[in-house]
């Protein structure tokens, strides 16, 4: 008796229990744009084998739960989710509805509108089909929803089934409002990605100018996070790929995995690691390799799997990646800042974005596309750390080159003073040598052969020359230094040609050449330092010897009136 009336109240229960539990929702003239998270209900089929028919009957209605979420997100499941939420049109106007599902890497979904117990598909779609067959040309998913809805509640039933984290934003749209958020998405769009692409192509011909392979690498990190952008916000399947729907499902993580590898080999070169710090450059080259691996493992692992071990690996690598400019920073490295702030401001938007999409706070324009904000200031401060790097650079270049001359001028005056030293050092055994030659020659130690007397010719002529080439080098030092002085006397130069003439004249041995002073006599004298008259005559006549194989050499002068 007791299971009977249990039974009857549970019947009664269910027969008595509305179909929706969540009041519906409700348009009015001023609703032009409606986010549905709150509003809806959710039950989770971990076989994957229920229809419309199936949860949408009595049987079922204790599974169904509300979403506390302003965007319902269940992370990576296997299970197909259905959703379900209530909608009564009271406005007046006829304008178009349409429903979006903002999130562009849904695999599959089916939207089924449920009428007095009878339910029809109205669409079905995901990024498993190509973009051309879509209804409605966007980068999101659009529905538009039946006229048939004004004046009366119906219930609309949703399907996912993806192999991607599931996250269902779904938002209402009157067909004014959803005409002017696309016209001003694009605009803003096109700011974004134009802004990237510029900067992008603006460092690449600095690379092709300075030719730094640094503003190469910058490049291919920005390229890679521009398509990482257009692949996550729906882009790059409408206008690249469209018909490649399986590289569509894992193009996200490989330019993810891109972008990590990237951004680590432009590090390592930005904060010239491998100097700075050789402890975090090996750490780096580890996520450089872990980084290419799980790139390319999206095409050897199951989905869910290989975009969790992305997804850990990108957040493990943060903390290295915060470390690595402050310790640089700390060494003095003055363009370390610029990589830490645009680390931050990436980190922050990125954080921004994720609280957002778990509900913590609200889903807005802003919050949306806190990725591309942070993108385009991260680009633009790098910029900015590179070009003041150029600066760095300079101003080390500059402060190396005087560095440069003041030791080449203390390397010259060393040398300078050097021969000076070394030639007054050569000056006193010279003459020793030379007077010693002369004494030899002239009887002090008794008569010598005429070729003994020959030799010692040559010496005392050598010893001359020598002391020559030593006074030569004294007189450079001397007008280096602005010091030499001038002995004028009056100085004939036919006598000062005659006596070079003699001391040369052993140089001609060997060679059929005649020497000839052609002077006049009647030449009038100068008024001159004779050693330094003598001296321009011995290296003008001694050079003239010396590049003559035969024939003769003369020394003529003349009067020139002025």
């Amino acid at each position: 008796m007791i299971s009977r009336l249990l039974f009857s109240f549970v019947l009664l229960f269910f027969l008595s229990r509305p179909t929706f539990a969540l009041d519906p929702v409700v348009l009015t003239n001023a609703s032009a744009r409606v986010s549905l998270g709150l509003h809806l209900e959710y039950l989770e089929d971990r076989e994957n084998k229920l229809t419309i028919n199936d949860v949408s009957s009595p049987t079922f209605e204790l599974r169904w739960t509300r979403s506390e979420q302003e965007t319902p997100n269940f992370g990576y499941s296997t299970y197909t989710y259905w959703l379900r939420f209530s909608l009564l049109n009271n406005a007046a106007s006829t304008e178009p509805l349409y429903l979006e599902l903002s999130d562009p890497f849904i695999d599959r979904y089916e939207c089924y509108e449920m009428d007095r117990g009878i339910s029809r598909l109205i669409s079905k779609g995901g990024d498993s089909y190509p973009f051309g067959q879509r209804a409605i040309s966007y980068r999101n998913f659009l529905i538009q929803l039946p006229h048939e809805l004004a004046r009366r509640t119906q219930t609309i039933y949703f399907r996912i089934d993806t192999s991607v984290p599931v996250t269902v934003p779904l938002i209402i749209w009157r067909n004014q409002a959803l005409t002017s958020k696309i016209q001003e998405e694009y605009i803003f769009f096109f700011i974004i990605f134009g802004g990237l692409a510029a900067i992008g192509l603006f460092n690449l011909l600095l690379f092709f100018t300075i030719r730094d392979s640094i503003y190469g690498l910058y490049f291919i990190y920005v390229v890679s996070m521009n398509l990482w952008l257009l692949v996550n916000y729906g882009f790059a399947f409408q206008y690249i790929w469209p018909q490649s729907t399986s590289w569509a499902n894992i193009a996200s993580q490989f330019f993810a995995s891109l972008v990590l590898a990237f951004y680590i080999v432009f590090a390592r070169r930005f904060l010239n690691l491998k100097k700075t710090s050789p402890i975090m450059n090996h750490i780096f080259n580890l996520f450089l390799v872990l980084s290419l691996f799980t790139g390319f493992s999206c095409f050897l692992l199951p989905y869910s799997m290989s975009d969790q071990v992305s997804n850990i690996l990108t957040i493990s690598s943060f903390p290295f990646a915060l470390i690595a400019p402050i310790l640089v920073l700390r060494k003095g490295y003055r363009s370390a800042l610029w990589f830490l702030v645009a680390w931050l401001s990436l980190m922050f938007s990125m954080g921004v974005f994720i609280l957002s999409l778990y509900g913590v706070i609200s889903l807005n324009f802003f919050t949306q596309n806190a990725p591309l904000f942070g993108a385009l200031l991260e680009a633009i401060l790098l910029s900015l750390g590179l070009a003041d790097r150029i600066n760095i650079l300079k101003a080390e270049t500059a402060s190396a080159q005087v560095l440069a001359i003041d030791n080449l001028k203390r390397a010259d005056q060393l040398k300078d003073e050097f021969l000076a030293n070394t030639s007054h050092e050569l000056r006193t055994p010279l003459n020793g040598i030379i007077g010693l030659a002369a004494s030899l020659v002239d009887g002090a130690r008794g008569d010598l052969s005429d070729g003994a007397k020959s030799d010692l010719g040559m010496i005392a002529l050598s010893g001359k020359r020598l002391a020559h080439l030593v006074n030569d080098i004294l007189d450079f030092s001397r007008l280096k230094n602005k010091d030499i002085e001038l002995q004028k006397k009056a100085v004939d130069v036919r006598v000062a040609s005659d006596v070079v003439l003699a001391l040369l004249k052993p140089l001609t041995k060997g060679k059929n050449i005649t020497l000839k002073n052609e002077i006049s006599a009647d030449l009038p004298a100068l008024d001159a330092d004779e050693n330094r008259v003598q001296q321009i005559l011995h290296n003008l006549i001694g050079n003239a010897i010396k590049f003559t194989e035969k024939g003769e050499v003369k020394i003529t002068a003349r009067m020139v009136n002025k």
